[in-house]
């Protein structure tokens, strides 16, 4: 009895797995959910960077199962948007915005990602380019959806470090409030994530963004 008892609660497990498969992670039938409303093709049992994910119709969700698209959400896949995982820093609230975790609970701030890049909690950094690494988004672009407060630009003299995250791109960049023209953030890659600091060039000069250096001038030069 005990032992029908166990291979029962194993065949049970295996049933939910592939019904409720992780996300990115291909499936029997050669499929991955790349976020809770999308899919994508694998080959040889890994995601093809190569391939376009497909949305799934309208209020339908990404299962693992032979379905692919489902209108239960129980059997979605993806189900870690908006949503602090264990040991991550970072939540996605949506396709294209992130904020940070502080034990287990999300802020009340949204960052967006720059342009063309995704949140994925599974990509470092956060934000990457969904077709490009093949590991889609974590939230999807439809289904159900609630209201998100503003995104919000972090301040690069208080923050450099979600200021470079932010702008998801190493360089030396200036500080539009600065009005000495002086100070510039500077974000470099530390271990493959964006960090930030900020600097102030020497005096009698003027950081230029176009040149991303000091130099002598008047006024503040952009980029």
């Amino acid at each position: 009895m005990k032992l029908i008892f166990k291979i029962c609660i194993l065949v049970l497990a295996v049933a939910v797995y592939k019904t409720n498969g992780l996300c990115n992670t291909c499936s029997l039938i050669g499929i991955a959910c790349v976020s809770e409303t999308a899919f994508s093709i694998c080959n040889d049992g890994a995601l093809d960077p190569t391939v376009t994910p497909t949305e799934c119709p309208t209020g339908t969700f990404c299962s693992a199962s032979d379905k692919v698209c489902t209108a239960s959400l129980t059997e979605a896949s993806c189900t870690k948007c908006k949503e602090c995982i264990e040991g991550s820093e970072y939540a996605c609230v949506n396709y294209t915005s992130f904020t940070f975790c502080t034990a287990g609970v999300m802020g009340v701030e949204h960052y967006n990602c720059p342009a063309n890049l995704a949140c994925n909690i599974a990509s470092t950094p956060i934000c990457s380019d969904p077709s490009a690494t093949g590991l889609g988004a974590t939230c999807g672009r439809g289904g159900p959806t609630t209201a998100a407060p503003p995104t919000t630009t972090p301040n690069p003299l208080t923050d450099p470090d979600t200021y470079c995250l932010n702008k998801g791109v190493a360089g030396r960049f200036n500080i539009t409030s600065d009005t000495t023209c002086r100070l510039f953030v500077s974000c470099v890659t530390v271990g493959a994530v964006l960090t930030g600091n900020v600097y102030e060039c020497p005096p009698a000069t003027i950081f230029n963004a176009t040149a991303q250096r000091c130099a002598t001038g008047t006024g503040c030069a952009t980029s």
